[in-house]
């Protein structure tokens, strides 16, 4: 009785934070390099997106080209998940092949990698020339990349000791039952 009562409340649990409505608003402040640059071919474009959200969201950037997206060579961030309040996360996008891009759109996606929001900016980015070589990026870049490491790992802190609690309690009701 108690297991059927305790998977009957997680059901209804899910169900309820997946009807509730995300909102979402953000922007982008900083690039690096410029979105109107020629760069050497494997040199990203980052660009920091400041959001608020009443949840956690991940980001991506991805380049386009008279509105398709330009699928060859082009390396993507993944979409990593970024907490939930207002804050910062980083996005960027580099070309292994030659390229010409005039237009980066950065998806906000929610937990479950919905799309819930799109910012277009325009571009006029070429990926040219001999494969770049790793250049020193700008402090706020590496400030961003701190700060998501830092979120992953407590993330992973949390969803690890969430999962000893679960494992827990299950043989506790299963200890109940058995013994009792």
């Amino acid at each position: 009785m108690r297991l059927s009562l305790l998977i009957g409340f997680l059901l209804a649990s899910a169900l309820a934070e997946t009807a509730q409505a995300v909102e979402v608003s953000f922007s982008t402040p900083r690039t690096s390099s410029e979105l109107t640059s020629t760069l050497a071919i494997g040199q990203p474009v980052f660009i920091e997106v400041a959001y608020t959200g009443d949840r956690e969201m991940r980001f991506q950037a991805r380049a386009f080209s008279a509105g398709e997206f330009l699928d060859a060579g082009q390396v993507i961030n993944l979409p990593l998940p970024q907490p939930s309040g207002s804050n910062t996360a980083l996005v960027w996008v580099q070309f292994e092949t030659a390229a010409a891009a005039d237009e980066i759109r950065v998806t906000a996606f929610d937990a479950m990698n919905k799309p819930i929001a799109v910012r277009s900016l325009k571009a006029d980015l070429r990926w040219t020339g001999d494969p770049a070589t790793r250049l020193p990026q700008p402090a706020w870049v590496d400030g961003l990349m701190q700060q998501q490491d830092s979120y992953a790992e407590r993330r992973q802190h949390e969803i690890d000791a969430a999962r000893e609690g679960v494992i827990s309690r299950f043989f506790g009701l299963v200890g109940g039952y058995v013994g009792g």
